[in-house]
């Protein structure tokens, strides 16, 4: 099984790949902004970027119920051999991806080994 995670912003538009290829598609512009108290924005890449998103504990449930719980199951229904997985917000530098950063991490967590992610509106 082979899992594809990719961050996107939405002024750029749903990612070339196509809607039917997609198997889990979430949204995260209406989730909290991330205040960071620097000058410099960074990334979500950025673990202390994560860190502070992920510990708000509006966004931690609504990951947990509404992007890692409904990834878990999807995957455990072992149905297709390729994943692809994308969470979308506005620009595609911060919310997304810091939750892809964060389902990357729990899913090797949960022993799955062949994970790819990318985030597509950011150079790392």
């Amino acid at each position: 099984m082979k899992i594809n995670i990719y961050s996107f912003g939405h002024d750029l538009g749903i990612p070339e790949f196509g809607k039917e290829e997609i198997d889990f598609y979430n949204d995260v512009r209406h989730l909290k902004k991330i205040k960071t108290g620097l000058k410099e924005c960074k990334p979500g890449t950025d673990i202390a970027i994560r860190r502070k998103f992920m510990k708000n504990d509006d966004i931690k449930i609504y990951y947990n119920e509404n992007i890692l719980e409904p990834i878990i199951k999807i995957l455990e229904e072992k149905k297709k051999i390729n994943y692809n997985i994308i969470v979308g917000c506005h620009k595609g530098h911060h919310k997304s991806v810091c939750i892809i950063e964060q389902l990357y991490k729990d899913l090797k967590k949960r022993k799955y080994k062949n994970i790819y992610k990318e985030h597509l509106s950011i150079s790392e």
